[in-house]
């Protein structure tokens, strides 16, 4: 009978550790279970939150896009402007010629101008000046050294530093007219 006891109590024995094991083991696994869930959600979250950080990002790149949009109007417009009060409505190149025949052609570029273009490495010739695509160009690399910002008010005072403030003012109001299109 004793054999019999010691039988039955190891099978309890046995019975215990097994369900304990049975138990720990269902713990651990509806904890593996949770760790997973909320692992989910935070990478659920995490993609969200990086979704929206790269919904925020397009829309900063559209936002700069339209600004460089808009700044590439208004240096349009104003180009357009200042030929059309340094010319006085000349059509042609050649005769837009002023301040005593140092500053001719449609932006009535100086010589300094072309010395300066010369010192950053560009190669331009004071005949460069007729033409009036060359003229263009050559007063945009001009004010990308003087003035990078673009900053329209910056680039009439650095084209011409002797005009009144009414015709500066002129000026400005001329570009938005031509960039607005009224």
């Amino acid at each position: 009978m004793r054999r019999v006891k010691d039988i039955v109590w190891l099978l309890e024995w046995g019975l215990i550790v097994v369900l304990t094991g049975m138990i720990i083991t269902t713990i651990w696994a509806e904890t593996l279970l949770y760790q997973r869930d909320e692992a989910r959600l935070d990478a659920n979250q995490f993609f969200g939150e990086a979704q929206a950080l790269r919904d925020s990002l397009q829309w900063h790149k559209d936002q700069e896009r339209l600004r460089s949009q808009e700044e590439e109007d208004s240096l349009n417009a104003l180009i357009q402007a200042l030929i059309m009060v340094e010319t006085e409505g000349q059509v042609d190149p050649e005769k837009a010629i002023g301040d005593s025949g140092k500053a001719v052609g449609v932006l009535q570029i100086q010589p300094c101008v072309i010395e300066d273009l010369r010192v950053a490495g560009y190669n331009y010739s004071l005949g460069d000046r007729y033409n009036r695509e060359k003229s263009i160009e050559m007063w945009l690399k001009w004010m990308e050294i003087w003035v990078p910002d673009r900053n329209p008010h910056a680039l009439v005072k650095k084209h011409n530093p002797r005009l009144s403030w009414a015709q500066h003012e002129r000026i400005i109001q001329l570009m938005e007219v031509i960039r607005d299109g009224n």
